[in-house]
C-alpha cells in the first residue's frame, strides 16, 4: 500500500512537472500581435537631446558621415531596434483603437512610430557605413513592413504609413548607392521587397473605412466635436450651420456624406490614368461648393483632400517602382560589369504618366525620370541613383 501510494505520488509529481513545463513554454512564446512589441519599443527608445537630434538629421540627409554621436545613439537604442525588427516580422498588428470615438479618436502611437522609423533609417545608413550592406537592406524591408502595420482604418494612419514607406524608399536609394553591386544580395533584397508589394491598401479601401469611423459622431448629439473641427479650420459659416442645424439637417448631411464617399470610392477603384483621376476628383469637389448638405462632408473629407491623398499614394507607388527598376539595373552591373543601355524589359511604370521611366546613365550612376507633363510641385520628377565603384 505504501509503495503503491508512493508510486502514485511520484507519478503525480511527474505529471505536475510536465504540466508546469508546458505552461512555462506556452507563456514564453512571443506575442502574436506586433503592436505589443511596438509599444515596448516606444518605452525602450532613448530620445536624443536637441544637439544630437540635429546631428542625426544631418546624417540621415547625407550631409555628414557617421561619428561617435551617431554610433552612441544607435548603441543606446539597440534593444529598441531589435524589438522593432521582431515586431515587423509578425503578420498581425492590432493597435487597440476605440473607433467608436469617431472624429475624436486619438492615435498618439503614430508620432512614436515616426521616431522609430527615423531610428531604423539612421541604423540602416550606419550599417552601410560599416560595410554591413545586407543588414542595412534588411532594415529597409523592416521599414516597409512597419508601414504596412501602421496603416489602419483611418486616413491619418494611411498618411503616416505613406511617410514611413517614403523613408524606406529613400533609405534604399542611399544604401544601394553605397554598396558594391552583389547579385546574390540584390536578388534576395528584391525577393523580400516583392513579398511586401501589393499588400499596401488602396486609398479607396482606406476612404471607405474612414467613412465608417467618422460616421460614428455625425449626429446632432455630437455636434461639439464637429464645431471644434470647424474652429480648427477657422470656418465661421460652417460653425453657424452646425449650431443652427436641426436633426433633419444632420440626417441630410449624413446621407450626402455617404453618397459622396460612394462616388469617391467608385472613382478611385476605377484606376483611371493620373490626369483623368485628378480631373474627376476636381469635378466632385466642385459639386460640394456652397452646398449646406455637404457641410459634414467638407469637414470630414472633401474631394480636394482625397485628391491630395491620391497623389501621395501615386507618389509612393511610383517611388517604389523606381526602386524596383533600379535593383534590376544594379543586378545588371553586378552581372555584366556596367549599366545597360536601356531599361530591362517589363520594368514597372511611372504612374504619373503610365509610361516607363526615362532612363539616363550619368557619371555617378543613373537617373529615372517621370514622363508626365503635370506633376504636383512637391512630387519628384526624377530619382537619382549612384553606383559604387
Amino acid at each position: 500500500m505504501w509503495i503503491s501510494s508512493k508510486r502514485k505520488s511520484h507519478g503525480l509529481a511527474c505529471i505536475t512537472l510536465v504540466l508546469l513545463a508546458s505552461s512555462v513554454v506556452a507563456q514564453a512564446q512571443p506575442p502574436d500581435n506586433a503592436a505589443l512589441l511596438y509599444y515596448q519599443a516606444f518605452l525602450l527608445y532613448e530620445k536624443p537631446d536637441e544637439a544630437t537630434d540635429k546631428v542625426l538629421n544631418q546624417f540621415r540627409h547625407g550631409e555628414m558621415a557617421a561619428n561617435e554621436v551617431i554610433t552612441r545613439h544607435i548603441e543606446q537604442n539597440r534593444r529598441a531596434i531589435d524589438t522593432v525588427v521582431r515586431a515587423a516580422n509578425i503578420d498581425k498588428c492590432d493597435w487597440g483603437y476605440d473607433y467608436s470615438l469617431g472624429v475624436e479618436l486619438t492615435m498618439p502611437n503614430l508620432a512614436q512610430v515616426r521616431k522609430l522609423a527615423f531610428l531604423l533609417t539612421t541604423d540602416a545608413r550606419w550599417l552601410a557605413g560599416q560595410g554591413d550592406y545586407q543588414t542595412a537592406l534588411d532594415r529597409c524591408v523592416t521599414l516597409r513592413k512597419m508601414a504596412l502595420h501602421v496603416c489602419d482604418k483611418t486616413l491619418i494612419s494611411y498618411l503616416v504609413a505613406i511617410a514611413v514607406d517614403a523613408l524606406a524608399n529613400g533609405t534604399t536609394e542611399d544604401v544601394l548607392g553605397s554598396a558594391p553591386p552583389n547579385a546574390e544580395t540584390l536578388r534576395q533584397f528584391k525577393s523580400d521587397l516583392a513579398q511586401t508589394a501589393g499588400r499596401f491598401p488602396s486609398s479607396a479601401t482606406c476612404l471607405a473605412q474612414e467613412a465608417e469611423v467618422c460616421a460614428a459622431t455625425m449626429t446632432r448629439d455630437d455636434m461639439q466635436a464637429q464645431i471644434q473641427m470647424a474652429r480648427e479650420m477657422a470656418d465661421a459659416k460652417v460653425i453657424e450651420r452646425l449650431q443652427q442645424g436641426d436633426e433633419a439637417f444632420f440626417q441630410r448631411n449624413r446621407e450626402y456624406y455617404f453618397s459622396m464617399i460612394e462616388k469617391l470610392t467608385v472613382a478611385l477603384e476605377a484606376d483611371l490614368p493620373y490626369a483623368r483621376m485628378c480631373a474627376t476628383l476636381d469635378d466632385l469637389n466642385e459639386q460640394m461648393r456652397d452646398n449646406p448638405d455637404a457641410t459634414l462632408a467638407c469637414l470630414a473629407l472633401s474631394p480636394a483632400s482625397v485628391k491630395r491623398i491620391y497623389q501621395l499614394a501615386i507618389r509612393r507607388q511610383t517611388h517604389f517602382n523606381a526602386v524596383m527598376t533600379a535593383i534590376d539595373l544594379y543586378l545588371a552591373v553586378a552581372q555584366q560589369g556596367q549599366l545597360p543601355a536601356t531599361l530591362p524589359a517589363n520594368s514597372p511604370p511611372d504612374l504619373f504618366s503610365g509610361k516607363p521611366f526615362a532612363y539616363t546613365r550619368t557619371g555617378a550612376g543613373f537617373t529615372l525620370r517621370c514622363q508626365a507633363q503635370e506633376i504636383p510641385e512637391k512630387d519628384p520628377h526624377e530619382y537619382v541613383f549612384k553606383v559604387s565603384k
